[in-house]
Formats: C-alpha cells, sequence, structure tokens
C-alpha cells in the first residue's frame, strides 16, 4: 500500500508502460495506444492529439499498421509484383519489434526515428541497411499518409539523411570462376558440391539477380529451343541457353526437389554463396559479383548496349553503361600508346631550363 500512495499521479488518459509512459485513448470504442514516452507529460500531450482526432472519421484515423496495410494496397494498384510486397514484410517484421503496430501515426516523432537508428547502430547494423531497407517501410507509410491527408507532416522531414554510397563489386572474371569450379567439384567431404559448383555456374553464365535464380522453375528451361525464361525484377525476358549452360541446366532438372523450384529459395542460395566464399577465400564469391562479371564480360565482346541491356533486364540503359567501363580504358590505352610512339620517333624536346637561341644575336653576327 505504501509503494501505491507514493506512485506519481498520471494525467488522464496516460498510463505506465515497461517502466516508461503512452497514451491510451478509446476511439470509436476501440482502445489505442501512443507511442512508449519517457515522461508522463509527452504521453499527455499524445494524448491530446489523438483525442483531437476522434471527431473525426474513423476511416481517417491510420495507425501504423493502418498505414502499412495501405502501403499494400497502393503497391497492388501500381502493378507491383509479390515479390515486392514479400519485401516490405519481411521488413517490416524487423520495424515493429521497435514500433507498436496499434501506436497512433501522429504519435511517431523525428526523436523516436533517431532512438531507433542509434539502437540499431549499437547492435551492429549498417546505417544502409537501416535507411535503405529498415527504415524504408516507416518512410513509404509516413509519405502516404502525407499524401492522402492522415498526415500533416512526415516526422523523416525533421531526421537528416546520410549520404549512402552504393557497395561496388568486383567482377568475377570467367576463367578464375573456372578453377573455382573445379574445386568446388573436387572439395574433401563436400556432399554438394557438384550441385553448388552448378549453382554458381549458372549465376555467372545468365547474369540473373539473386531473386531471380531463385523463382526459376523447370518449366522456365526450354532445352528444345534453347531458352531460358526470367521472371525479373522489371520484366519477363529469355536469355539463349548454349555450351556449358546447358549442361549445368540439365544437371539442375535431374536435382528438382519437392519445392518445385529449378536451384532453391533465396535462403539456400544465400548459404551456397556464403559456404564457398568462406572456404575458397575470395570476396567476389557473391551473386552480385557474378552478375557484374556476366555483364562486363558482355560488353567487352562488342555486344551492342541495348541488347545488353534487354540481357540483363534493366530498366534504364545508364545502368547497362557501366559495363562498359573495360571498353573505356582500352580506348585510353590505345590512345596513350600512339603518344608514346610518337614521343618514341622524335627528336628530345628542349627541357625547360634550356632557353630558345636568340635570333637577334645571330641576325648581328
Amino acid at each position: 500500500m505504501a509503494r501505491k500512495k507514493n506512485q506519481l499521479k498520471l494525467p488522464k488518459h496516460v498510463r505506465r508502460h515497461r517502466g516508461k509512459f503512452r497514451a491510451v485513448v478509446t476511439i470509436n470504442g476501440k482502445r489505442t495506444p501512443g507511442t512508449v514516452r519517457a515522461t508522463p507529460e509527452e504521453a499527455e500531450a499524445d494524448a491530446a492529439e489523438m483525442l483531437g482526432d476522434a471527431a473525426c472519421d474513423p476511416d481517417d484515423i491510420w495507425t501504423i499498421a493502418r498505414g502499412l496495410d495501405e502501403v499494400y494496397a497502393d503497391l497492388r494498384v501500381a502493378g507491383a509484383r509479390p515479390a515486392t510486397t514479400t519485401y516490405y514484410q519481411n521488413h517490416a517484421r524487423i520495424v515493429f519489434h521497435a514500433f507498436d503496430k496499434t501506436a497512433h501515426l501522429k504519435t511517431l516523432t523525428a526523436a523516436d526515428l533517431r532512438a531507433y537508428i542509434e539502437r540499431r547502430l549499437e547492435q551492429g547494423v549498417q546505417l544502409s541497411t537501416i535507411w535503405g531497407k529498415e527504415l524504408q517501410v516507416l518512410d513509404r507509410i509516413c509519405n502516404l499518409a502525407v499524401r492522402r491527408g492522415a498526415l500533416k507532416r512526415s516526422p523523416f522531414a525533421d531526421v537528416r539523411r546520410p549520404k549512402l554510397r552504393a557497395v561496388r563489386r568486383d567482377p568475377m572474371p570467367p576463367a578464375l570462376l573456372a578453377t573455382f569450379l573445379t574445386r568446388m567439384r573436387t572439395w574433401p567431404k563436400a556432399r554438394t558440391g557438384e550441385r553448388d559448383a552448378d549453382i554458381l555456374a549458372i549465376a555467372l553464365m545468365t547474369g540473373l539477380r539473386r531473386a531471380e535464380l531463385a523463382r526459376l522453375r523447370p518449366c522456365d528451361v526450354d532445352l528444345e529451343n534453347g531458352r531460358l525464361l526470367v521472371d525479373g525484377k522489371n520484366n519477363n525476358r529469355e536469355l539463349p541457353i548454349e555450351g556449358e549452360l546447358a549442361g549445368a541446366l540439365k544437371r539442375m532438372l535431374l536435382r528438382v526437389g519437392d519445392s518445385g523450384l529449378l536451384i532453391g529459395s533465396e535462403r539456400l542460395i544465400e548459404k551456397v554463396f556464403a559456404r564457398w566464399k568462406t572456404r575458397l577465400g575470395d570476396h567476389r564469391i557473391v551473386p552480385r559479383s557474378m552478375r557484374h562479371g556476366f555483364g562486363t564480360t558482355t560488353a567487352a565482346s562488342d555486344l551492342p548496349l541495348l541488347e545488353l541491356q534487354a540481357l540483363m533486364g534493366h530498366a534504364n540503359p545508364r545502368q547497362t553503361s557501366r559495363y562498359y567501363h573495360s571498353q573505356h580504358e582500352r580506348s585510353r590505352s590505345a590512345v596513350r600508346s600512339i603518344g608514346d610512339q610518337l614521343a618514341a620517333r622524335s627528336p628530345a624536346a628542349p627541357s625547360e631550363s634550356e632557353s630558345p637561341p636568340d635570333s637577334s644575336a645571330a641576325a648581328s653576327r
């Protein structure tokens, strides 16, 4: 009893929650909690703002969960692929560990976002993952709420966004991968060495993204007509099946299991690349380096840019133009060699310390 008397008397609509405070307001017969706050005054301010919306239409009251449902509906209207919705669902699960999905969206502040970023950085998560994946879910919810008039200002507008640089992956040279495949097939006590070698070979010879590899099915392989049907990120496309690629695909068709997938899930592909990246000790054994190696090697064979764009499945040709950097280097070396030949055959030019002959003195003599 003594402890109850010494407790701080809380304002109306404010409740204790795990050592902190939060607003709990009944709106249209449903209890709606606010964001967890450090002081009762902050929770009381949240309750006042939530009560101000109580007289509004219930359809205009957005929680974080309601905002996520609206995002899913917006993606379906835009014709997004199911993989995009799955992407948001996976990262929403991570965010909901820190933010209550039943909380009123208007109680979300920039301070909450900064606290989340600091907490995730302390857990060892990279800043690019926090901003580029996890907070992207909340950012889209807030932007959609602003467009629909359910939120006056997004809390992300008051948070400074870092300038994130894309991680550049070195391309995997085909000759180097050939030596790796030989080692993989003869690796001692590696029961899946043959299968894993075929997966890496298919990744390099097709240039497919990791998710595109995971979506391949046996019906997508048309060996008779020599084509591979790809359910791509931006569009569906066809790739030619030639040479060693045909042999690797035939072997994979013999290994198809109950999942109905040609190669396996994204998780299986991640494990395969991570396993051999550790064993072989090369940082280029990742799906992105395989794709980059395919693009670089194909561009070096003088394939037109638009044809390479179709093979890579790029939405913009500017993305494809990055794979022609090797041709730019060859052009530079060609121009440099011409200059070196001219310098070798022409007489040595006078140095700056040597002054030209005096023409007036020559005329007087």
